[in-house]
């Protein structure tokens, strides 16, 4: 049995990163990496998660589920 869960990287959409640095630094508890316009990374405990900015457009399912 493995005591350690392997690093991961997890990329998060959202939609205003400014309420994403918010929840993650204030309420996860995460550490701020490196950040552009468009996105900023987060230490999830020693994992790499990453805020993407992206428009959200249709439901929720057709935004994740998309085939065209």
């Amino acid at each position: 049995m493995q005591d350690e869960l392997p690093p991961f990287h997890l990329s998060i959409p959202v939609s205003d990163l400014k309420k994403a640095r918010e929840f993650y630094l204030n309420v996860v508890g995460c550490k701020e990496g490196r950040s552009k316009a468009n996105r900023v990374d987060f230490s999830l405990f020693g994992h790499h998660n990453c805020g993407n900015v992206l428009e959200f457009k249709g439901q929720p399912h057709e935004r994740i589920f998309a085939t065209e």
